[in-house]
């Protein structure tokens, strides 16, 4: 994080938000993939029975 000292105030702003950004994005994308990999597995748990 080194040059996170010597940057601006609005390079950390825009820093921050980015990494925010990247975070929400990645839970988003996870829920995502876990909806589907339950409807997957309840579908195939239906058609097993």
């Amino acid at each position: 994080m080194r040059f996170f000292r010597n940057s601006s105030v609005p390079e950390k702003a825009g820093i921050i938000s980015i990494h925010l950004f990247n975070l929400l994005h990645a839970q988003s994308l996870g829920r995502v993939f876990l909806s589907t990999f339950i409807l997957k597995a309840i579908k195939s748990i239906h058609t097993d029975n």
